[in-house]
């Protein structure tokens, strides 16, 4: 792949990330964050690619990488996901009461996950739209 291509699709998926999750960090709209992990998994790739040409300044793209690492507050909050009991009703024996008090506790546990991810990932969202904005709109690759 050439440098062209990869600074070209990074450039894409940062536009998609300002719209879906940057234009909202520190804002009333905080909880509006959505993230793609296919967007995070892609990006890596490009920067760990970008990092084998030793043409960019390998302070910022390892610092790039370590924001969306799978263990990190962007990528947990990007794989969170609902947990519902559709589906499985046949192979649980519960009563449909039941059913709805286990979904309700079942999206509170998922929304203080969501919360409490939301503000861990403030700073580092921040951080990562700031290193792709230098990366992306420098005049010249950074050694």
């Amino acid at each position: 792949m050439k440098i062209s291509e990869s600074l070209q699709r990074m450039e894409g998926i940062y536009h998609a990330l300002h719209e879906d999750c940057f234009v909202y960090v520190g804002t009333l709209l905080h909880d509006e964050i959505t993230l793609q992990p296919n967007h995070l998994k892609e990006l890596r790739v490009l920067v760990e690619h970008l990092k084998s040409t030793d043409l960019y300044n390998t302070l910022l793209l390892n610092a790039i990488l370590n924001l969306v690492d799978y263990d990190q507050p962007i990528y947990q909050l990007s794989v969170l996901r609902p947990i519902t009991l559709d589906g499985y009703e046949e192979k649980i024996d519960v009563l449909y009461h039941e059913k709805i008090s286990i979904e309700k506790e079942l999206q509170k546990i998922y929304q203080n996950q969501r919360k409490r991810l939301l503000r861990e990932s403030r700073e580092p969202l921040t951080k990562l739209s700031r290193f792709l904005e230098q990366l992306l709109y420098a005049k010249e690759p950074v050694g």
